[in-house]
Parts: structure tokens; C-alpha cells; sequence
């Protein structure tokens, strides 16, 4: 896929200024930006919820493409797994996977359920996953339904071209993140593109082959990330700004310490001091995934008596 001077004007905002874009088969690319760059309206494009600016050029094997319609994007070949995964909780994998398909029928119109069964179970195993298919979704696990998900959107696997997956790991636990990389490792060994959003900037090293970075609707660049670590990367994301410690300033509030934390280390910080005095109102910001929620919920941990660190369960 390529898509050249990608553009998208909304009344007063400009959201895409000439944004170029390339996945190859059988890559995993990865796209960054800090929220507002234009990430999510680059996907909507894709989908053909949103029409792009006059001079655009998006184009699949070669051949343009017009993706004035969800249909249109689904007929070029497009597939999405979005944050919101839209599976019905009450119905098992089998159900979901079957909605709005025509079903394997016996004589009298009767549905073939076992049959139907067994293709579930087939494509979740090609995927990498084993749960029982006919549980409820309610159910199964952040990973397992993240699967279903991925399933539905490659149903038609010879007609796919480009599977986006917009920040899959968001309600995903750590340890459950391996599994995802290890269905979407074999997406990418079937030949397919994959394009990867997250703002869990470490996963990027671990699953893309390459990165674009957004930032204010406009290109930054195309790395691999062989090229890049994680500080680059961030700075790449915020225009090269620095952030510099706030100058010393009188306190107003009393002296008296209500927390000290000295070397946490946890999945996303490691040996971050944090002291707080009491009357005292301390901010921890951070990009999405920086480890500022993981911060916050070990250092209260800690306070209160904990062994181990909350989150992550860890000294």
C-alpha cells in the first residue's frame, strides 16, 4: 500500500497535511504520535468514514483505489481491529463469528453448529489462540477476545490486504500482550501488512519493522526502528522539546514529608524517586505508557504498607 499527499480538512482544522505512508507485505508498521496528530483520522480514511482532500493518492499492489465508502475500503482489501473490539458479550466466539454470515445449513434450513464450530476453532488455532469457542465472551479473557476480534476482521483471508489494529493493547495486561505480538507475528508471515497503533512506545520495538511518527497532522518521518531507541523517539513525537525541571520556587505548605519513594521499579519505571510533602500538590505526566498511571499506583501501594508494587507485583 502507498499513500502519497494525504490530506484532511475539517471546518478550522486542518487534521492530515500531505501525509505519505507505505506498508509492505508482510511488515508490521508501526504509527506513533501524541493524541490530536492525525492518527485516528489517517484510519478513518482507510475505513471510508472519512473522505480525503482533492490530490490524494492511496493505492493497494499498485492500482488507486477510491475508498469513498466502508464498502469500497472493505473491497480494496482493508481489515480494522479497533480499540472498542464490538463483540456481543453474551454470545460465544462461534456467534460472533457468525453474525451477518450465511451459515452452513442441513436439509429444513437447520444450522450445521458443529460445523460451524469446528471453522471457529480452525481459524482461532491459525491465529495462535486455544479457549473453547463456545463460551460466552463475557467470559474469556482480554487477549482471548482480542482474538475473536482479529478473527472476524481476517475471515476472508485471500481477500485482505492490510490489517490495522488501533491500540489492541490498551485493556490488555502485560502478560497477555505476548500473545497478541505472537497472532500478529503470524499475520505478517502470511503476507499481510499490518499497520500498528499503540502509545506503548516499548511495544513498538518489539513487534514493528518499521515507524511513522505524526505530529500536528503532518509527516515527521519513516524509520526502522533498528534506527531509533526509545528516547529518540519520544523527542521525535514532541518536536525535539526538552522538558526541563520547573524553577526552584518557595513552598508554601508545610515540610513535613507524606511520601518518599526511593528507586521504584516496576514493568513500565524503574529507579524513579518521587517525594511528596504534606499540603504539597505533586503532578506525574507522561505520554500514554511512559508509566505515570503504573507510578501513582505503586507509590500509593508502597505508602500504605504494600510488599510488593500493585501493579505489577513486583519488589
Amino acid at each position: 500500500m502507498t499513500i502519497r499527499g494525504l490530506s484532511k480538512t475539517f471546518p478550522g482544522t486542518k487534521a492530515l497535511d500531505r501525509v505519505d505512508l507505505d506498508l509492505r507485505a508482510g511488515e508490521v508498521h508501526a504509527m506513533v504520535g501524541q493524541n490530536g496528530c492525525g492518527k485516528s483520522t489517517l484510519i478513518k480514511v482507510l475505513a471510508g468514514y472519512h473522505q480525503p482532500d482533492p490530490g490524494t493518492e492511496i493505492r493497494l499492489a499498485g492500482e488507486p483505489v477510491d475508498l469513498h465508502d466502508t464498502t469500497a475500503s472493505r473491497n480494496a482489501g482493508f481489515r480494522f481491529v479497533h480499540q472498542d473490539l464490538g463483540l456481543v458479550e453474551t454470545l460465544s466466539a462461534v456467534e460472533n463469528l457468525t453474525l451477518g454470515r450465511e451459515l452452513d445449513t442441513a436439509f429444513g434450513g437447520r444450522i450445521r453448529w458443529r460445523a460451524e464450530r469446528r471453522d471457529v476453532e480452525r481459524r482461532i488455532h491459525t491465529l495462535g489462540y486455544d479457549f473453547d469457542v463456545r463460551r460466552p465472551v463475557a467470559e474469556l479473557g482480554a487477549a482471548e477476545r482480542t482474538g475473536i476480534a482479529i478473527a472476524r476482521a481476517l475471515w476472508d483471508w485471500e481477500e485482505a490486504r492490510a490489517l490495522v489494529v488501533d491500540e489492541p493493547t490498551a485493556s490488555l495486561p502485560r502478560e497477555e500482550v505476548k500473545t497478541l505480538f505472537a497472532a500478529l507475528d503470524r499475520v505478517r508471515k502470511r503476507g499481510l501488512g499490518v499497520i500498528y497503533v499503540s502509545h506503548r512506545l516499548d511495544e513498538i520495538f518489539t513487534i514493528g519493522d518499521r515507524v511513522t511518527v505524526l505530529r500536528d497532522g503532518r509527516l515527521v518521518g519513516t524509520w526502522g526502528v533498528g534506527e531509533l531507541n526509545q528516547d529518540k523517539l519520544v523527542s521525535l513525537m514532541l518536536g525535539g522539546e526538552e522538558l526541563r525541571p520547573p524553577h526552584d520556587r518557595t513552598f508554601a505548605g508545610t515540610h513535613d514529608v507524606a511520601l518518599d519513594v526511593r528507586q521504584l521499579r516496576g514493568l513500565e519505571v524503574d529507579n524513579l524517586d518521587l517525594q511528596a510533602k504534606r499540603g504539597e500538590v505533586v503532578g506525574i505526566a507522561g505520554l500514554t505508557g511512559s508509566g505515570r498511571e503504573e507510578s501513582y499506583r505503586c507509590s500509593l501501594a508502597l505508602h500504605r504498607g504494600a510488599v510488593r508494587c500493585a501493579s505489577t507485583d513486583r519488589p
